[in-house]
């Protein structure tokens, strides 16, 4: 799954109803990984997230292509995306 996040520090996501891209405080995020660390946020409970997400009502996309699409069609001048789970 793909989700269309803003380019903070901490991430964003999108929900695409006109409004600026909101805060999941409840997803745990951590820069340590297996092999040291990352200059980006790593999800700690890639299950939690999108569970959390779920309540959030924010959309995600099965490629990147679609989530592109959406963020186009929406005239998103800053995003990336977060993949999560398989």
């Amino acid at each position: 799954m793909y989700f269309v996040i803003s380019t903070h520090t901490k991430p964003r996501y999108y929900k695409f109803d006109g409004k600026e891209p909101i805060d999941v405080d409840t997803i745990k995020l951590t820069n340590e990984t297996l092999n040291g660390w990352s200059s980006e946020a790593v999800i700690v409970n890639p299950m939690q997230a999108i569970s959390e997400l779920y309540k959030h009502q924010t959309p995600y996309f099965s490629t990147k292509k679609e989530a592109k699409e959406m963020a186009v069609k929406h005239e998103l001048k800053s995003f990336k995306y977060q993949k999560i789970g398989s």
